[in-house]
């Protein structure tokens, strides 16, 4: 009859909730599908409960260019298999010397800018970033690391990187890089 349902699911001890959203993702593809593909990596994320991932700018080439957003748009409408938007680079290939044509790239579909694994050391350089990308109406996401700080290492500093042997990463690191971007964003509100 109108109104019912042809089957009932029992999902008693489960968790029902609507597609989650990853919002930082390393597809690697182009450049670097021996870690990842574009394939790999959303048949992961759906098998998670994910249906739309942010694919991270450091590929290779990295996102910095109307041509790698119609790259990796091409790869991932053959491949993917949940929804995949695009985070292009803040500066032109992730280096934090020059800025991306935010503009340009957000007319392409990248609906954010990240120049993920590094840090835009330049304060003046990230505070261009951040008017344009509020200019263009993108997300900018920040890497907060004080190279100085991080000297190399590979983990937080702590017990468990001591007892590995590892260099360790001073939580300072970050934390000096997150209080200048902070401090920059409410400048420029």
């Amino acid at each position: 009859s109108a109104g019912q349902p042809d089957k009932t699911i029992d999902c008693g001890g489960l968790i029902v909730a609507p597609g989650l959203v990853d919002m930082h993702v390393h597809l690697r593809e182009p450049g670097r599908e021996d870690k990842e593909t574009v394939a790999s990596g959303t048949a992961a994320a759906v098998k998670g409960g994910v249906t739309t991932v942010l694919a991270m700018a450091n590929t290779q080439p990295c996102i910095d260019s109307p041509e790698a957003v119609q790259l990796l748009k091409s790869i991932v409408s053959k491949s993917a298999r949940s929804r995949v938007v695009i985070c292009g680079a803040i500066t032109r290939n992730r280096i934090g010397k020059e800025l991306v044509d935010m503009a340009r790239l957000r007319k392409e579909g990248c609906v954010a800018f990240s120049d993920d694994g590094a840090s835009v050391e330049s304060e003046e350089l990230m505070r261009k970033a951040l008017r344009k990308a509020r200019e263009v109406k993108a997300a900018l996401l920040c890497h907060c690391e004080d190279p100085a700080l991080s000297n190399g290492g590979v983990m937080n500093l702590g017990f468990i990187s001591t007892k590995l042997g590892l260099r360790g990463i001073y939580a300072e690191s970050e934390y000096a890089c997150v209080r200048r971007d902070i401090g920059l964003a409410e400048k420029e509100k």
